[in-house]
């Protein structure tokens, strides 16, 4: 089992961690997937009566034909055995009983595609990546979506829990956007648990070939793995593009802006005025701005524990950056300093609130993204064209060394930059403070108001999250009731597409229920556990159980595993370079 180790080794695992864990979770280039895995993906429609034959063209089986047991890649199991990911099923054995289960849903996948084709016409692709079409069907659950302006389809075969992704020959098998979509299902796919962490799926590719359909099982990888590292790369990463560049110079502006701002309040309130902070917040600015398609997946993925450590790392290089260049390094480095260890305490204490204020303040963007609201791009090629001399953008799209010369801002990295700004001005606030300080009832004690605002965003955060998850539920059934009264009053062509569309929002409802239930958007009650302490002392103390679990059953184990292989690699490159190892 990962789970398991003797006392000395949680003895010595707060120090392992410490040293490990901003290399552990920030670095899956390290390992590149086999090459043999490396699939990709487009699709174009796939037609329901290929997929009654097998890849020797025979027909399908009854489908009673039985199964061996399989990895239960739905419901999470914290302590995961090597054997779930080196006991991958027979595919050979299941492969003509999965492709016949899942023909109904091809042919509602190839209705639904033939009445948005009509509808949308040259619009499509673009309607597809901004819109979820989902489907259900029992045992199936199907979804129409785009990649490359074309359509492909994805089925989730209930028993097996395998996703089966149906692409066009058209697609090539070494398609970068393929093996992004595998590695996600790989990574990010599957139902969540409670405390939102997700053990991903095994995935079936399935493509012509001429007149057979050949089909390729990928299962998932042993986390810690290369190839595990390999998923985790490809399921993150989105090549930066000019728009990227252009979202980066608007954070810095914005982040620098705020710090300006917040300098000069301090300064106004008799407190030196210090360059550090707008500094520094300009090199982050720019480094995680550019990044942000990555940093965002990274930074969504996991429980709410494991996005408050993975963040924290991040939190505390942009602190003591600041700290460093502000205080100088004699005063954060002399340890014996009682002025130091308060500093040290201080910074710890103004990280932890941040990265919980955070994660509660993103998970407004990430109801947006998982609900697609934030979906496609923002255009602004011709604003550049326009203001800018002619042939800058190719200018500088080759002196980047981006792939075309178009500046098209993501949606969804717009929307969590900008929701990033709460945050990001009260840690700022926090931790330089702001001058003015607050005496605090019967103790006499004064505190610098930053903190105390830093603190007091947290709930609040909690509860502007609550309100959106319920304004999206409401938005969606009014959409729904609008729909059905159009049904009611309408025949024939527009009679069949809206029962399609309602079908699609009366699963919508569904999904916005279960995602608000995931991230806590449902709750009503945020505020109260700020006049019950006994509640408030429960949250803390369930906080600090579930982040030593984190470490303790996810973190440590793939810790341990990248280890194993490391060294195993390195040992093995250095013995094969051993002079007497190649003589013949």
């Amino acid at each position: 089992m990962f789970a398991t180790g003797s006392n000395r080794r949680r003895r010595t695992l707060p120090t392992l961690i410490t040293l490990v864990a901003f290399w552990t979770s920030t670095n899956p280039l390290a390992y590149g997937a086999d090459p043999k895995s490396e699939i990709h993906h487009d699709a174009g429609p796939m037609r329901p009566l290929p997929f009654a034959e097998s890849d020797s063209g025979s027909a399908a089986p009854d489908l009673e034909i039985e199964s061996p047991s399989l990895p239960d890649a739905t419901h999470v199991h914290i302590e995961i055995t090597e054997a779930d990911f080196r006991a991958p099923p027979d595919w050979d054995s299941l492969k003509d009983r999965v492709l016949a289960d899942i023909i109904p849903m091809v042919e509602r996948l190839e209705s639904e595609l033939e009445i948005l084709k009509l509808r949308e016409g040259n619009h499509l692709a673009k309607y597809l990546t901004t819109n979820t079409q989902s489907f259900e069907l029992p045992g199936l659950r199907g979804e129409i979506n785009a990649i490359d302006h074309h359509p492909f389809f994805r089925i989730v075969h209930a028993d097996t829990k395998l996703s089966v992704l149906l692409v066009d020959e058209k697609i090539a098998p070494e398609s970068h956007h393929l093996r992004q979509v595998v590695a996600r299902q790989h990574i990010d796919a599957g139902e969540e648990d409670p405390k939102g962490r997700k053990s991903g799926r095994d995935t079936v590719v399935v493509r012509r070939q001429g007149d057979r359909l050949v089909s390729e099982y990928l299962p998932r990888h042993i986390p810690g793995s290369p190839d595990w590292w390999g998923d985790y790369y490809h399921a993150s990463y989105k090549e930066t593009q000019l728009g990227d560049y252009a979202l980066a110079s608007y954070c810095t502006v914005m982040q620098m802006g705020l710090a300006s701002c917040l300098g000069l309040t301090r300064w106004m309130l008799g407190t030196s005025f210090d360059v550090a902070p707008i500094v520094i917040s300009g090199i982050f600015a720019a480094l995680i701005g550019s990044r942000v398609g990555l940093y965002r997946t990274w930074s969504y993925r996991g429980s709410e524990a494991s996005k408050i450590l993975k963040l924290s790392e991040v939190g505390f290089a942009n602190a003591y950056a600041i700290t460093i260049i502000s205080k100088g390094a004699n005063v954060v480095f002399n340890i014996t300093d009682p002025h130091s260890l308060l500093l040290h305490s201080s910074i710890a204490f103004n990280n932890a609130c941040n990265q919980k204020g955070r994660v509660s303040w993103q998970k407004v963007a990430e109801i947006r993204e998982r609900l697609r609201y934030s979906a496609g791009e923002y255009d602004l090629t011709a604003f550049f064209e326009r203001w800018t001399p002619k042939g800058f953008l190719h200018w500088l799209s080759k002196t980047l060394g981006t792939k075309d010369a178009t500046v098209k801002i993501g949606r969804a990295n717009f929307y969590n930059q900008n929701i990033y700004l709460i945050p990001f001005t009260l840690k700022l606030a926090g931790l330089v403070g702001v001058g003015a300080k607050v005496t605090l009832p019967f103790l006499g004690y004064q505190i610098d108001t930053g903190p105390l605002l830093l603190l007091a965003s947290i709930p609040i955060a909690l509860w502007v999250v609550s309100q959106y998850g319920k304004l999206c539920l409401r938005s969606v059934k009014s959409s729904l009731a609008h729909l059905k009264i159009q049904h009611g009053a309408s025949e024939g062509e527009r009679r069949v597409e809206l029962e399609s569309l309602i079908a699609a929002k009366e699963h919508e409802i569904e999904m916005v229920t279960k995602i608000n239930h995931q991230l806590g958007a449902e709750q009503s009650d945020v505020w109260s556990d700020l006049y019950k302490p006994h509640k408030l002392l429960k949250r803390v103390s369930l906080f600090f159980v579930d982040t030593a679990e984190e470490i303790h059953k996810i973190w440590w184990p793939i810790t341990r595993e990248t280890a194993k292989h490391v060294s195993s690699g390195c040992a093995e490159w250095f013995l094969n370079r051993l002079p007497w190892r190649n003589k013949t």
